[in-house]
């Protein structure tokens, strides 16, 4: 809930997390091949026209250079933030099926989806 002065006054966090490592995790600036770790992880842009452009920032076992891939969420309208404003945001991944691209990255901001990633090719994070 937010009071008049614009304060949370109560605040719910949830989270539900399945690990588990073979080998070792990986680690920044290394290109990763799905059996050597993965990430899937929040990413501010910086302000652009007064807003702060969000997205995902992954390791993937696809990815192109040896820093993980961006996906800023734009889809259905979205431009990002506002600033002094509270949001209800919401990501989801969900991982590959072992051997196909069927990997999804959603994300909800005030409940509208922003990101659909499942749309496209899907991702690979690991196979094994």
């Amino acid at each position: 809930m937010i009071d008049s002065a614009g304060y949370a006054t109560s605040f719910h966090f949830n989270r539900t997390q399945l690990l588990r490592i073979s080998r070792r995790a990986g680690w920044g600036g290394r290109k990763v091949d799905g059996t050597d770790g993965w990430s899937a992880r929040g990413l501010f842009k910086g302000q652009k026209n007064g807003r702060t452009p969000i997205g995902f920032y992954c390791y993937h076992a696809d990815m192109r250079g040896k820093y993980g891939d961006n996906w800023v969420w734009e889809d259905n309208g979205f431009t990002g933030l506002e600033n002094n404003r509270w949001y209800s945001v919401e990501q989801h991944v969900r991982l590959n099926t072992p051997g196909k691209n069927d990997g999804v990255l959603r994300a909800w901001v005030d409940d509208k989806l922003v990101l659909n990633q499942a749309n496209s090719s899907g991702l690979r994070f690991e196979f094994q």
